[in-house]
């Protein structure tokens, strides 16, 4: 699959991209930054992957700055099945990462609402609880999490 290429690909690069640092906001101008004649296809890969993650980084700690905590993130769609990138998210952010194991999950979140609804269950909360939805679980590697949190610095300064 292409996520398998992107992974082959962007593997070869270490945390931090070689010092490339993409913007994956496109609908604002995505942008990479640091970009020199020794980039490397790797570098550009592992980038795109990073900066997804830092960009859900800084989403979580809007979130947590108005007082809401997230302990860990739930993790789904085409993106969930990638380790490397599982592994990415958890250590750019910090959170443990868990890839939720199911493939449709718009239906999913849409027959949950509807036994909500009809009162099968009181609350989403309550019907998620019925669910087994973490198929896999990562955890930050530390030592990649002092290298994102230099590269987070720079992407909030960059963009």
């Amino acid at each position: 699959s292409s996520y398998d290429l992107l992974n082959d690909i962007a593997r070869n690069s270490p945390p931090g991209s070689n010092g490339v640092i993409m913007n994956p906001d496109m609908m604002n101008g995505g942008a990479f930054h640091g970009l020199s004649l020794a980039t490397t296809l790797p570098d550009l890969a592992r980038s795109v992957m990073e900066g997804v993650a830092l960009m859900l980084r800084s989403l979580i700690e809007l979130v947590e700055s108005k007082g809401l905590e997230a302990d860990c993130v739930l993790s789904m769609g085409g993106g969930s099945y990638s380790e490397l990138w599982s592994r990415i998210k958890a250590s750019v952010c910090g959170k443990t990462i868990r890839c939720v194991g199911y493939s449709q999950t718009t239906a999913l979140g849409a027959a949950i609402l509807a036994a909500v609804a009809v009162g099968c269950y009181e609350s989403v909360e309550a019907a998620r609880e019925h669910l087994d939805d973490s198929a896999r679980t990562y955890e930050p590697d530390l030592n990649e999490k002092k290298i994102y949190d230099s590269v987070h610095i720079k992407y909030k300064n960059y963009f």
